[in-house]
């Protein structure tokens, strides 16, 4: 099961990695641009994963077309549409904030398809975050 599981892991990664052509991101449909409130659906998917939910802090990007590609074991298809990236600090269950640590999230017709986290390959953003 654990081998199963690193396989997939990094097939997530390595699926991140190959993009899709030039040529396939300017003919993509990304889909409407977003008319909900991201940040909150973002922290209604989170609020689940952490001890202290009511205490999270969120830094996030503004969303921007962008694209998502399956691991190759689940039949390497590419998503678009709008990716939020996000810096989350939590408690840990010994009360004390673990850092700011990146994830992404992947938006299509408003609705929330693809979440990364740092343990399957989230980055950083190169953009500016805000609260």
């Amino acid at each position: 099961m654990k081998r199963l599981a690193a396989i997939i892991l990094v097939g997530m990664i390595a699926g991140c990695a190959a993009g899709p052509s030039v040529r396939e991101t300017a003919d993509a449909d990304y889909g409407p641009p977003l008319s909900i409130d991201y940040r909150e659906a973002i922290r209604d998917a989170m609020d689940a994963t952490f001890f202290y939910w009511r205490t999270a802090q969120y830094k996030f990007t503004e969303p921007y077309p962008s694209w998502f590609r399956d691991p190759e074991e689940l039949g390497g298809v590419a998503h678009y549409g709008y990716k939020v990236d996000v810096l989350i600090n939590a408690r840990n269950q010994n009360g004390k904030y673990i850092g700011f640590k990146p994830y992404m999230f992947l938006f299509r017709d408003n609705l929330l398809i693809r979440e990364l986290s740092p343990e399957t390959g989230a980055r950083k953003s190169q953009m500016a975050y805000g609260d």
